[in-house]
């Protein structure tokens, strides 16, 4: 009996290295892209009495790679600065998101970005742009 356990191990094991990583949400996905960078520019934002002009970092998730319709957020670190925020769809119900930051003219802002879906975080993806 004891042998027969120590072998279905073994077989589950095995099963468990040939799970699909066709599901976007998996931390071991490798299918197609699922961020597009929607480029960058600058936007004047009011905080009180106070315009502060913000870098907008615009990239768009590519929702039909999901394999069922799921709600979710995007988990963003930018990489310069080491702030890591969790953001909803701007406008909401789109699939559009916008990360906001201090302007750096010139030089190439990197943000990896992560589907957020129930408190967990899909494996990371890294876009880039410059202003």
């Amino acid at each position: 009996m004891v042998a027969l356990l120590s072998l279905s191990g073994c077989y589950k094991d095995a099963l468990d290295d040939r799970l699909p990583t066709d599901n976007p949400f998996d931390r071991e996905y490798d299918g197609p892209t699922v961020f597009v960078s929607e480029g960058t520019y600058t936007q004047v934002t009011n905080i009180g009495p106070v315009s502060v002009l913000r870098q907008v970092i615009a990239f768009r998730v590519r929702s039909e790679l999901f394999l069922s319709p799921t709600p979710y957020s995007v988990q963003v670190r930018d990489l310069q600065s080491g702030v890591t925020e969790l953001l909803n769809a701007d406008p909401p119900g789109s699939d559009n998101f916008k990360f906001f930051r201090e302007p750096a003219p010139g030089q190439s802002i990197c943000l990896e970005l992560r589907l957020s879906n129930n408190q967990a975080a899909a494996g990371p993806t890294t876009i880039c742009a410059t202003l």
